[in-house]
């Protein structure tokens, strides 16, 4: 067998379609997505706290508290804007499963047998 052509695995064994595990992904995306504004807000504070007192030198406690003021709304604006795109992630990946659900609702299931083709010579 050539390497591009896909293998005789047993039907047990390939992957089948589970809703429950894209259900869990878009659970952890949201997880996720609720921390992330807090979390770049704080990155942005150390960033910014720690990068005046390397380049001012600067030791007055209201500068440092401006720096670090700055850096927490940039850092929680770019965090808002990542946790925004995760949300948006985990909406895509629920809008296919109710698609799913929806197409397998209007589809009838097969019947016992398949039709024998008409017409070609078949019995």
């Amino acid at each position: 067998m050539a390497p591009w052509q896909l293998s005789e695995a047993p039907v047990r064994e390939r992957t089948e379609y589970n809703a429950h595990v894209i259900k869990d992904y878009a659970d952890r995306l949201y997880t996720q997505a609720a921390s992330m504004a807090a979390l770049y807000a704080l990155i942005g504070i150390l960033l910014t706290v720690g990068l005046t007192i390397l380049v001012v030198r600067a030791g007055d406690v209201r500068v440092l508290a401006i720096a670090a003021a700055v850096g927490g709304l940039i850092g929680g604006y770019i965090g808002s804007g990542r946790a925004a795109a995760l949300r948006l992630e985990a909406q895509i990946a629920l809008c296919q499963v109710q698609i799913e659900e929806n197409t397998r609702a209007a589809v009838p299931p097969p019947t016992g047998s398949p039709e024998t083709p008409v017409g070609r010579g078949f019995k």
